[in-house]
């Protein structure tokens, strides 16, 4: 959520997980025993942040079945190793266990190449490679979809 509060942000998260909220829900990648990466992947009603801001407000499906891929985090020394990938691709598998219609991401673009803290939303070539279409083609903060039936 931001670069500066990371002990902020890891409470919330605990505090979210250990009461089985939806605002707590993502994956996890381990590398043998190591934590490597993780994804928050719920509800996009859970996000009541996320389409409280003009790029995601009023968008055209119900959020009630569409699981958002809120945040994409992955180990310094894992990236570029194929982690992210692999957490969208079990999270299109888990969207179908779920029973979720669709899965959205918000990947960040810039003119110029983003810093890897920039993009904690996730590298928006593995969303494309993976089947995910622009559903709203916003300059820097675009909406890409997936229905969990392809």
């Amino acid at each position: 959520r931001c670069a500066f509060g990371a002990e902020t942000n890891e409470a919330e998260l605990v505090e979210a997980v250990t009461r089985g909220a939806d605002d707590g829900r993502g994956l996890v990648a381990f590398e043998g025993e190591a934590l490597v990466g993780w994804m928050k992947l719920t509800w996009r009603r859970a996000l009541p942040k996320l389409v409280a801001r003009v790029p995601y407000r009023d968008l055209d499906l119900d959020g009630s079945r569409v699981l958002s891929i809120g945040c994409l985090l992955v180990d310094p020394s894992m990236r570029r190793r194929g982690v992210a990938r692999a957490l969208v691709a079990g999270g299109l598998e888990w969207a179908k266990r779920w029973g979720a219609t669709h899965v959205e991401a918000y990947p960040r673009r810039a003119e110029q190449p983003l810093h890897d803290g920039e993009a904690w939303l996730g590298p928006e070539r593995v969303f494309a490679e993976l089947g995910f279409v622009v559903a709203r083609d916003a300059p820097q903060y675009p909406v890409l979809r997936r229905a969990t039936s392809t």
